[in-house]
């Protein structure tokens, strides 16, 4: 998409919201308190079914967005600043203006992710991620 699209985010974005917030170039939420991010359809015996899985390891890196994925786990927007869902954490007062201003960049920022998560978000690394939880689970399984 050639115009840039930016989610600003204020509240609960849970489950389908964070997937279609995922979709956009960029993201912005607000300091409130009751802002929380994630996937927490696992809780419900489910997987996201919109992009969730794909998209959110390539912002976070794999391991990180594995755990969210497979717990449900949710995150403050503090935290998914320091882990680079989000772009910017605002005050609810310039919430708009923000996501404006980042529109007007010329690109969002997204951070390079680390070598160890590059090698796992490919496809031989996801094959030994995939055979290492395999492992655990049955592991556990046998207790």
């Amino acid at each position: 998409m050639p115009i840039p699209v930016i989610a600003a985010i204020h509240g609960a974005c849970l489950g389908g919201g964070l997937e279609l917030a995922l979709a956009c170039h960029g993201r912005v939420c607000t300091d409130d308190p009751k802002t929380v991010l994630g996937l927490p359809e696992v809780q419900l015996g489910l997987l996201p079914g919109s992009g969730g899985t794909q998209r959110l390891p390539r912002l976070i890196g794999v391991s990180t967005a594995l755990e969210m994925i497979l717990t449900g786990k949710q995150l403050r927007a503090k935290q998914a600043l320091k882990l680079g869902l989000v772009d910017d954490v605002v005050p609810h007062s310039i919430l708009l203006e923000a996501a404006v201003e980042l529109a007007k960049k010329d690109r969002p920022s997204s951070r390079p992710l680390p070598v160890r998560e590059r090698i796992l978000a490919g496809p031989l690394g996801r094959a030994l991620l995939f055979k290492m939880v395999g492992k655990e689970n049955r592991t556990q399984n046998s207790r």
